[in-house]
């Protein structure tokens, strides 16, 4: 965590934009990247309600591919 201590309440992280709000964006454009780089369906990625928290999305792939696909973008 930063130096100033622990991040308080959702509120100004949530849907947030800015260097201020939001944590981590070269670290899941890289892994965004990489999926892409690696021929996986992924479509896309967000940031969460914490700094620093961000998910991807997989797919759109048939059926027990999609199972696949998450294993090796981990």
């Amino acid at each position: 965590w930063p130096k100033s201590g622990y991040p308080g309440q959702q509120g100004p992280y949530y849907c947030a934009v800015g260097a201020t709000n939001v944590f981590g964006r070269q670290i899941s454009e890289a892994h965004y990247k990489a999926c892409l780089y690696a021929g996986l369906c992924v479509s896309g990625s967000n940031a969460e309600v914490m700094p620093a928290q961000w998910e991807y999305q997989v797919g759109p792939c048939p059926g027990t591919a999609m199972g696949d696909e998450l294993w090796v973008s981990r």
